[in-house]
């Protein structure tokens, strides 16, 4: 991360809040992501694997990239 980007972290406000989410660091905050995060796609339950297939999918469409392994 550089200097004009940001760590979100989940905070208690209300009861959408997203407890243990953290997103460019570590959960400790130790570490820091290095790189672009493009979208975050965040959903209220656990998708099954074909679910998942199809957000890879769908990512990589969308920015023309490779996606291996799904």
């Amino acid at each position: 991360m550089n200097d004009s980007e940001t760590a979100v972290a989940s905070g208690n406000s209300g009861s959408n809040a997203l407890t243990g989410l953290t997103i460019g660091a570590t959960k400790s905050g130790t570490e820091m992501f290095t790189g672009m995060i493009s979208e975050a796609i965040i959903y209220d339950r656990i998708l099954a694997i074909q679910e998942r297939r199809d957000v890879f999918r769908y990512l990589a469409d969308k920015y023309k990239i490779t996606v291996t392994g799904i």
